[in-house]
Formats: C-alpha cells, sequence, structure tokens
C-alpha cells in the first residue's frame, strides 16, 4: 500500500469536516482506516474504527446469502415460483427467488412510493403489508425482461427466508452467518451508533426510519471493519459452496449479482473485476468497492446525507494501488474576492448557487435531494480561483473570463458548468 494513502486520509483528517470512517482492507485486515467527525454530534460521541452506521443498500448482500444457503440446504428452489412462498402477498406467479435477488422480477419499488418520504417510512409496517402496497399495482416488465432495481422484491426475499427457514431474518443472520464469521459489529439498524444528518452546515438531523420499512432490503448496521471481512468471507467461499457462490458473484459486467453490482474498474491502465455495493439511507451513505483478484476492498460510512461514498471508495482503492492524484489542498485563511458568486448550471441541468462570501453551495444532489454546504478557498487569483467542499473531498474552479466551474469529484471525474446569474 502506498504512502500517498495514507497521506490522502490524514490530510482529510486536517484539512476537512468529515463524518464517517474510510478504510483500505487486504486479507480482511486493514492497512488505513480512519475515523473522522462525530457519530452523535448532540451527545459529542466520536466516530471510531468500530462504530456501526446504517449501511443501507449494502443489507441486500446478507439477505441474498441467506436465500442462497436456503437453497444450497435444499430447502427451497431458486427458479421456483416465489408466491408458493408467500400466497398471500399478491406476488405474480411467474416471478423467482432469482429474478427477485438480480433485481428482475418486474416489481416496483416502494421507496418510490409519493407517500414514502412524508409518511410510509417512518411507521411500522408488516412484511406482507409492505409487500401489498407493490403487487396492488401491475408489473412494470414481465419477471426476466429487464432489470429494474427493486427493495420491495428483497424484503419479498426476507419474508420467504422466515417463512422457509422458520426464524425471524435477523435472528436467522445472527446464526447461519455473524455468529460463523464473528461479524460482531453487525445488526439491525437499531443497534446502529451512528446519527444521521443532512449535508448542511448546522448538520440537522436526517428524518426517522421505521427499520420495518426497510426489511430485508436496508435494515443492517455494521462497521467497516466488518464489511471488509464479510466481503472477503464471501468471496474465499466461506459462505457458500462454489456452485452458490458463482451464483451470487459470477456474472458479467455491468449487472446485478445477487446482492452486489457486477463490474470492471480501470486503475493505472489495468481493469479489474469489482465486486461492490453502495447504500443511501436517512442521512447515511456508503459503498464497498472490492477487488476479488487482488482480496482488497475499501470501504467508506458517511453519516451525512448526499456525500460521495462511490467517489471517495473509488479514490481510495486508486491510491492504494499506487495511481497518482493530486494532493489534498489546505485552505487559505485569507480573504477572497466574491467575483466568483453566482448559479452555474451544466448541460443537463444540474445547477450550483455559489455564495463565496458565506463560503457556501446550494445544491441538488441525489435523488434530488436540495442541500447546503460549507466551502474553503485553497487559491485565489485575479482570474482562476480554485475552493473544495468541508464536509467532503469536492473541489471546484473557477475561471473568470470563461465564466465556468469545473466540479472535481473525489475519482477525478468532472461536471462543467457555466455562469447563468451574476450574484
Amino acid at each position: 500500500m502506498t504512502l500517498a494513502l495514507h497521506q490522502y486520509l490524514q490530510d482529510l483528517a486536517s484539512h476537512a469536516d468529515l463524518h464517517g470512517v474510510l478504510g483500505v482492507y487486504a486479507d480482511g485486515a486493514a492497512v488505513a482506516e480512519q475515523a473522522y467527525g462525530h457519530a452523535d454530534l448532540a451527545s459529542g460521541r466520536k466516530n471510531a474504527p468500530d462504530t456501526r452506521f446504517h449501511i443501507g443498500s449494502l443489507s441486500k448482500s446478507h439477505t441474498a446469502a441467506a436465500i442462497l444457503l436456503l437453497a444450497q440446504h435444499g430447502k427451497l428452489d431458486l427458479h421456483d415460483s416465489a408466491a408458493r412462498y408467500l400466497p398471500d402477498c399478491g406476488l405474480d406467479p411467474r416471478i423467482t427467488p432469482m429474478h427477485l435477488l438480480r433485481h428482475r422480477s418486474g416489481l416496483g419499488n416502494h421507496t418510490a412510493l409519493p407517500a414514502y418520504w412524508p409518511e410510509l417510512m417512518r411507521r411500522h409496517i408488516a412484511p406482507e403489508h409492505l409487500i401489498r402496497l407493490i403487487t396492488a399495482s401491475p408489473l412494470l416488465d414481465a419477471p426476466g425482461q429487464a432489470c429494474r432495481y427493486s427493495n420491495t422484491g428483497y424484503a419479498v426475499l426476507a419474508r420467504i427466508a422466515e417463512r422457509v427457514g422458520g426464524d425471524a431474518l435477523h435472528d436467522m443472520l445472527r446464526t447461519m452467518l455473524w455468529q460463523t464469521l464473528e461479524l460482531r459489529e453487525t445488526g439491525s439498524i437499531d443497534t446502529a451508533h451512528s446519527i444521521g444528518c443532512m449535508l448542511d452546515p448546522d448538520r440537522t438531523p436526517a428524518p426517522p426510519l421505521h427499520s420495518s420499512v426497510a426489511f430485508g432490503a436496508y435494515d443492517l448496521a455494521a462497521s467497516a471493519r466488518d464489511l471488509a471481512r464479510w466481503w472477503l468471507s464471501l468471496i474465499d467461499g466461506k459462505v457458500l459452496d462454489a456452485a452458490h457462490t458463482d451464483l451470487m458473484l459470477g456474472g458479467p459486467p455491468g449487472d446485478f449479482g445477487c446482492g452486489w453490482w457486477l463490474d470492471e474498474i480501470k486503475i493505472d491502465g489495468r481493469r479489474w473485476r469489482s465486486v461492490a455495493h453502495k447504500g443511501d439511507v436517512n442521512g447515511h451513505t456508503s459503498m464497498l468497492l472490492g477487488l476479488p483478484e487482488r482480496r482488497l476492498c475499501a470501504v467508506v460510512l458517511f453519516n451525512t446525507a448526499s456525500t460521495p461514498a462511490s467517489a471517495t471508495a473509488r479514490r481510495l482503492l486508486g491510491l492504494a494501488m499506487g495511481e497518482a492524484w493530486p494532493a489534498y489542498p489546505a485552505a487559505l485563511n485569507e480573504n477572497v474576492d466574491d467575483w466568483a458568486q453566482g448559479i452555474y448550471r451544466d448541460e443537463l441541468g444540474a445547477t450550483y448557487i455559489v455564495d463565496t462570501a458565506r463560503r457556501l453551495i446550494a445544491a441538488t444532489r441525489d435523488y434530488g435531494v436540495p442541500c447546503r454546504y460549507a466551502i474553503r478557498p485553497s487559491e485565489a487569483g485575479p482570474d482562476t480561483q480554485a475552493w473544495r467542499a468541508d464536509a467532503f473531498d469536492e473541489r471546484h474552479d473557477f475561471q473568470r473570463g470563461a465564466a465556468t466551474l469545473t466540479v472535481t469529484l473525489a475519482d477525478g471525474s468532472k461536471q462543467h458548468c457555466r455562469k447563468v446569474q451574476a450574484a
């Protein structure tokens, strides 16, 4: 592992205001790891390497493993009708567990319902009722026809696991997986240590989430270390036999396996197969990005909404493998002329409202959520200025004459914007 990775993590600790845990793990052990900021701002409790965060959709790999283990033990057929196991949920009889595992069931998504954010996510709901909210409407596609990401599909899988396994989901996961693999920092979201906050300078608490609504899809909490050990146990075949491991992790790049996204990433000119997943749930963002051939993964857990966990994980892996990146910029302590202020927009309509006087950017980030985040200057000249976000690695380069803003994310990707309105 390179000194540049350790330097980057230390620079973030010195110059930024992150809240979370970032780490790179080889063979399941930390080679670089850093905790930042607060797990709970109200109590003053700090984040630590063993802090349990809401991991969002990284939970799906646990539900998928339970289903595949039940199939491996001959207790269910992955190609049978899912309605056979849940006859009272209104499922189309053509849908199979394998369709559900790979997001090819045609089911919609309860998190996309209009009532989800204002009301549904806050109250207890039984699994059958949650599923019927979606099965009451026609399928979006015929089963097996198209890939459509569905949290509801994983709620169906979780309920099938309970019916077939004869135990509550988390009790089953504990005995089948967590205890066996010594994952002592993994459990339900009710066991999380971190409090999720919105992306604003005041760190407003995120809206509450009832765990029943997240059933089987985004209902777990874990530490970064446990996630790294979990991923390694899967790719090493310690959880499933060879055939079912291949069902989970095998497949073409740019497609879903069972509970994981399968792809390739390019690092220093070489392509590597990746097994990864991201999570985003009520004030938390997460990413595990792993390279099976190297037995190496990056884990990023933020307890601030709309923060770029995926891009940060990509940068960590690149640094770990010797990729060259620009140094993280320290902030200037001097006053900066406000000519960069204004509204900037890219060709896709993404808008940044830049207030350099108050050192803030207002923007609409993931899922259309409006947010405000602090920025600090790192370079200032009469015709160019460079700023960086405070709560994550995002850089902003302004050109006065061209009236442009270039936004550089942690993974090096760029967004080119033009000023459409002066301050």
